[in-house]
C-alpha cells in the first residue's frame, strides 16, 4: 500500500491544496496503516495533512478523528466544531456527528452530546453508530429508559433472529411504554 506523503511547506511556501478526492484517498491510506497501539504517526499525518490543506474541512475532520484515536478529546473537539462550521458533507459530516457527539459525551458534556447526536439521527436515520452514541450519551444524561427504547427499536430493526421477529410487537410495545411512560397493548399507537 502506498502511503500519501504531504511535504512540509516553510512559512513562505503556499500550503499545498488537494481536491477532496485526494484528501478522502490520503485518509483512506492513512487510517488503513493506522495502529491503536501507536497512535503518534496516525496524529502526526493528520496534522500535516490539516496543516497543508488549512481551510479543508475534510482536513479539518481527520485531524480531529486522529486527535480521538490517540485518546485525546479535548483537542479533537475543537477540530470537529471547525470542520462542522467549515462546511462538512457527505460520509465524512455522517461519521463526524458521531466523532463529534462522541467526544463530547467523553468530556462530560452530556447534553450537548445527546443535542449533536439527536441532530445527527434527524439527518442520518440508518446510521447504527449514531444511533448507539447517541443511546449511550442518553443514559449517561440520565435518560436510561428512552435510551433503552433506541436499542430495542434497532435491535428489532437490524439483527436477523427469528425469536426476535417473533417477539417484535412486545419489543415495540416496550420500547413505546419506556419513551411514553405508560404501557398500552399497541404500543401507544392507538393514541
Amino acid at each position: 500500500m502506498v502511503r500519501t506523503r504531504i511535504p512540509t511547506s516553510t512559512s513562505q511556501e503556499r500550503p499545498m491544496l488537494m481536491s477532496t478526492e485526494d484528501l478522502r484517498g490520503a485518509a483512506a491510506n492513512a487510517w488503513a496503516e493506522a495502529r491503536p497501539d501507536a497512535p503518534a504517526p496516525t496524529v502526526r499525518f493528520f496534522e500535516s495533512l490539516h496543516e497543508q490543506n488549512p481551510d479543508a474541512p475534510i482536513a479539518m475532520f481527520h485531524r480531529a478523528r486522529a486527535l480521538d484515536f490517540s485518546g485525546r478529546a479535548d483537542l479533537a473537539l475543537p477540530f470537529y466544531e471547525a470542520a462542522f462550521d467549515a462546511g462538512l458533507d457527505g460520509e465524512e459530516l455522517r461519521r463526524a456527528f458521531a466523532g463529534r457527539g462522541s467526544t463530547l459525551r467523553n468530556l462530560g458534556r452530556m447534553e450537548e452530546s445527546v443535542e449533536i447526536l439527536a441532530e445527527g439521527h434527524w439527518r442520518f436515520p440508518d446510521d447504527v453508530v449514531i444511533r448507539c452514541y447517541l443511546a449511550l450519551a442518553m443514559h449517561s444524561a440520565g435518560r436510561s429508559a428512552p435510551a433503552l427504547a433506541l436499542m430495542l427499536d434497532l435491535a428489532v430493526e437490524r439483527i436477523d433472529d427469528p425469536d426476535l421477529t417473533a417477539g417484535t410487537r412486545a419489543l415495540r410495545n416496550y420500547a413505546a411504554a419506556l419513551r411514553n411512560g405508560y404501557w398500552t397493548p399497541d404500543g401507544g399507537a392507538g393514541r
